[in-house]
């Protein structure tokens, strides 16, 4: 496994663990839960997708240079069930920590656009699937039509950094 792709799935663990955690501590009671509202108030921009970006290439050269900052399996937010448990973890991540205070981001709002992102990727494969089986969409109330708009409006975008991160990988 090349170094980018170790530090890009210790990296995708850490929240990806805390998404799924996250998300399912949210289905019991999203009309209640604070947290989704605060996910639902929150609207993707093209300045925290720059910002999470440069955040996310920090953290890879990081750790390819010092592969030992790699976050460890005992880091995982994997039991992250709310916002304040995905900043803490997040936070309790040196490497992450540090690259996320050099761009003048929180931990909350790297974990917020990280999952605003997941959300409104998810709502739109929805959304263009029932187009094409000509089945209503009814769009879940704890994501903003913002950034499900985001993201469809910025595939070019979002497919540049997704090659920008192969190019890293040596194109794989």
């Amino acid at each position: 496994m090349s170094k980018f792709l170790a530090a890009a799935s210790s990296l995708a663990l850490v929240l990806a663990s805390s998404t799924l955690a996250f998300g399912q501590s949210a289905r019991r009671n999203a009309a209640a839960d604070p947290d989704l509202q605060e996910l639902a108030a929150y609207t993707l921009t093209m300045d925290g997708l720059n910002k999470v970006d440069r955040v996310n290439k920090d953290i890879i050269a990081a750790i390819q240079k010092n592969p030992g900052l790699a976050p460890k399996d005992d880091d995982s937010a994997g039991d992250a069930k709310t916002l304040s448990d995905m900043e803490k973890k997040i936070n309790a991540v040196p490497v992450m920590a540090s690259a996320l205070k050099q761009e003048g981001l929180s931990a909350r709002d790297y974990a917020k656009f990280t999952m605003a992102m997941m959300q409104a990727s998810f709502a739109l494969v929805g959304k263009q699937m029932s187009a094409k089986t000509g089945k209503p969409f009814q769009l879940p109330a704890e994501i903003n039509p913002a950034n499900v708009t985001f993201v469809e409006q910025h595939q070019a975008d979002l497919k540049k950094l997704e090659q920008s991160y192969q190019q890293v990988n040596g194109g794989k």
